[in-house]
């Protein structure tokens, strides 16, 4: 029952969000907020995280999908207009506390310490799922309130997302023995078995995947202005200045 409730929530929380851009005449690209809303729903599912939390390659691509892939597609679909008034001032304050946020939670979900709690904790695990959810959405959404956000915030925002991935993909590469060592004889049988033979690998190579996982997300996110990720600008941008596409 709680996991349809947690898959229901998660659909809930999409159409919220294709009704809110609606309604603001922000929807751009359909094709393109369908494809997130997939991944993210995806990502969101229960039976996953019953994998995800004794698979370290999972659980990366889990992190991925939730808090960058999805974010990143819905945000493209966007169409942001040059006229909007300036942000409240409440906006602006929570802006840097969001892209913390953000960043910090690319760490944690990822700490071999938490890691091993996580395994043994589904409740908490699904916890950190949602808050990963909520923090990626908040970030997709601020475009909302501040359509002209300046270069450097924009670069702010890809370097929350980038630094964090990039650094653990680089750590889980090469440091082979990185949760090897933070877990004992027991906790490595307890992954082997929880985990379909599909997806059940040794704990280095399950680690490197991870890795590599973070590492391509990292060049996706970093490459995403260059890919036209960026919202589409329809109105009150002259000819002069950048155009989103």
């Amino acid at each position: 029952m709680i996991a349809v409730l947690d898959m229901a929530a998660s659909v809930l929380l999409v159409a919220w969000l294709r009704r809110l851009l609606l309604q603001r005449g922000l929807l751009a690209s359909p094709g393109l907020f369908f494809s997130a809303s997939v991944l993210f729903i995806a990502g969101m599912l229960p039976a996953l995280d019953n994998i995800g939390r004794f698979s370290l390659w999972l659980h990366s691509w889990q992190s991925v999908l939730i808090h960058h892939l999805a974010p990143l597609l819905w945000l493209a679909s966007l169409r942001l207009s040059g006229g909007h008034r300036p942000a409240p001032s409440a906006v602006t304050v929570l802006m840097l506390p969001l892209v913390l946020l953000f960043s910090l939670l690319t760490w944690v979900w990822m700490l071999p310490s938490l890691h091993l709690y996580l395994m043994q904790d589904g409740a908490a695990y699904a916890l950190m799922r949602w808050l990963m959810a909520f923090s990626g959405i908040s970030l997709c959404l601020l475009p909302l309130w501040l359509p002209a956000l300046s270069e450097r915030w924009w670069l702010t925002v890809r370097l929350a997302a980038v630094v964090p991935l990039f650094s653990w993909g680089l750590m889980m590469l090469l440091q082979p023995a990185l949760y090897r060592q933070a877990h004992d004889a027991a906790a490595h049988q307890q992954m082997l078995q929880a985990v379909p033979g599909w997806a059940a690998l040794p704990v280095t190579a399950d680690q490197q995947l991870g890795g590599m996982i973070f590492l391509s997300a990292a060049v996706v996110y970093w490459l995403a202005d260059q890919l036209a990720c960026r919202p589409r600008v329809s109105v009150g941008v002259s000819a002069n200045r950048r155009r989103y596409s």
